[in-house]
């Protein structure tokens, strides 16, 4: 599942994970849709951005996902502050890579978590 507000990037990631074998089951573009999409979907892995569309902020949307899932996450983000590294941290169950991304890296941590 891809929560991405960019369109471009959501694009290319989805294109990049399905050319490597992988089911991209929906994207969406604001954190309240992806709680939404997570809860009806139960997602293996979520691509989650942390600047997002609407009130509700990636962080915010894997507080509420995580009452219902432990789906791993996959934080990217271009915000490396303080800040944002802790509240990301404080999270089981997730990584983080800066965008822009590095494909073969988000291939290979996909690869890792979804052991295949």
């Amino acid at each position: 599942m891809i929560v991405e507000d960019n369109a471009v990037v959501a694009m290319h990631l989805k294109m990049l994970l399905e050319q490597n074998g992988y089911l991209v089951i929906g994207k969406c573009t604001r954190g309240e849709d992806a709680i939404l999409m997570a809860e009806s979907n139960s997602p293996d892995l979520i691509f989650m951005d942390i600047m997002l569309e609407g009130e509700v902020n990636g962080i915010d949307a894997t507080h509420k996902i995580r009452k219902f899932s432990n789906a791993p996450i996959i934080f990217m983000s271009a915000l490396t502050d303080e800040n944002s590294l802790r509240q990301m941290n404080q999270f089981s169950n997730i990584k983080l890579t800066n965008k822009p991304f590095k494909e073969l890296e988000l291939l290979s941590m996909t690869k890792q978590i979804l052991g295949m």
